[in-house]
């Protein structure tokens, strides 16, 4: 596994869980935009569905999840929403993702969500996410990303593990 600037310290945590399988149902990643969360999450992605071991970039699922097209790593935003009535972030967004859930992974043993945005959710559409967060699936690991933890209900933060990317030092 190589190294992600400033915040490796996140990603040998998270490696950490997966090996030892004490990974979180849910995570919140708190930080700035383009800090490095997403790149986290993708790591992780490929910490969780590679077949070799952890990210050998070569396996089916390396290479889907590089490409963008693994059918078990989901990112709920405008692309996964294929209706005008469900926009990301929306009551109905989460009904969509607390459904999708419930399906069993197409490829693997896991499933990963992405949330971004949680923080600029509102509360209904929170309430709603905080269904599936309180009885996930076993082979479901979600996500949240946001740049304000403090925005997100405290019963999603208090169901979710905080990780902090804390800005770089120059």
């Amino acid at each position: 596994m190589s190294k992600l600037f400033g915040h490796g310290h996140i990603l040998q945590s998270l490696a950490d869980g997966v090996k030892s399988h004490r990974l979180s149902h849910a995570y919140l990643f708190e930080g700035a935009e383009g800090i490095g969360k997403m790149t986290t999450v993708q790591r992780l992605s490929r910490l969780l569905m590679c077949k070799r071991g952890g990210d050998c970039g070569v396996c089916d699922d390396c290479l889907k999840l590089a490409a963008g097209s693994h059918p078990d790593f989901i990112v709920a935003d405008e692309h996964f929403f294929q209706s005008d009535k469900s926009k990301p972030g929306s009551v109905e967004a989460m009904r969509m993702v607390r459904q999708d859930a419930y399906s069993k992974p197409f490829m693997g043993d896991w499933k990963l969500y992405v949330i971004p945005n949680a923080d600029e959710m509102l509360a209904p559409a929170q309430n709603s996410l905080l269904k599936i967060l309180e009885e996930p699936p076993s082979y479901c690991v979600f996500v949240l990303l946001c740049e304000n933890a403090n925005k997100v209900l405290e019963t999603v933060r208090s169901r979710s593990v905080l990780l902090r990317f804390l800005p770089l030092n120059d």
